[in-house]
């Protein structure tokens, strides 16, 4: 695949690499095509508040308690799209 882009100021041995690499790879970028992983909707819990108290209030002990249940849940839900999509094994 012929790429162009301006070289000035890329040592000659970088180029050299970069150009060997870049014949490396097929016409058709080479590999097989993976499915795309699953949407998965962002956090919606608030974020857990920067200027708490010297001592915590129930509200703001409670407010970080559902943010980070929020972000388990987001983050389990990227990890069961990726193996559903193939991309990562199940843990």
């Amino acid at each position: 695949m012929e790429y162009t882009f301006d070289d000035r100021g890329i040592q000659p041995k970088t180029k050299e690499a970069l150009e060997q690499l870049a014949a490396m790879i097929p016409e058709d970028g080479g590999g097989e095509s993976q499915e795309a992983a699953a949407n998965v909707p962002a956090v919606s819990a608030p974020d857990a508040s920067t200027a708490i108290s010297d001592t915590y209030t129930q509200a703001e002990v409670q407010a970080i308690a559902t943010l980070a249940n929020a972000n388990k849940a987001a983050i389990n839900a990227v990890i069961s799209a990726l193996v559903t999509a193939g991309l990562m094994e199940g843990v």
